[in-house]
């Protein structure tokens, strides 16, 4: 089974939704992690690959910016 983004983004609501702090910050990890494989779904349909030795989110960000954070996608 594989989760894309809006499943991500789904949950996170749901979590916002809720009465905890708990909840709320939970919510607000899954909408960064919704937010960063939109990201990476973007840069890879859009953006040449890097193979630069540093961390999975830095090199997303790397591959934004060489492109001056342009894109031709319609995501």
């Amino acid at each position: 089974m594989s989760i894309d983004a809006s499943d991500l983004i789904g949950l996170a609501q749901q979590l916002a939704a809720g009465d905890s702090e708990c909840e709320w910050r939970s919510g607000a990890s899954r909408a960064y992690y919704a937010a960063y494989h939109k990201a990476l779904g973007i840069a890879d349909d859009c953006l040449p690959p890097t193979h630069a030795s540093t961390g999975l989110h830095r090199r997303l960000s790397n591959r934004f910016e060489a492109e001056g954070w342009r894109t031709d996608c319609s995501h």
